[in-house]
């Protein structure tokens, strides 16, 4: 039986898809806004929270917001 060996930097590696990570990070005004209950100053400026956060982030802020109110 033989063993090959291969060092691991030499792989290449592949994203199937771009990160969702923000370049650049949220003002505080918007981080204001999206601190809010409500998305009504948001569509009056043509926004929508994913056009934000982008879809995984937004996501990842419904699940906590959904999580946080079970834990009581």
């Amino acid at each position: 039986m033989t063993t090959a060996f291969f060092e691991a930097t030499d792989v290449p590696v592949e994203r199937t898809r771009p990160s969702s990570r923000r370049t650049h990070p949220l003002s505080r005004e918007l981080r204001h806004l999206l601190a809010r209950k409500d998305d009504r100053l948001l569509r009056d400026i043509g926004l929508t929270r994913e056009d934000i956060l982008g879809p995984d982030e937004t996501y990842r802020a419904e699940w906590r917001r959904m999580r946080d109110t079970w834990n009581l």
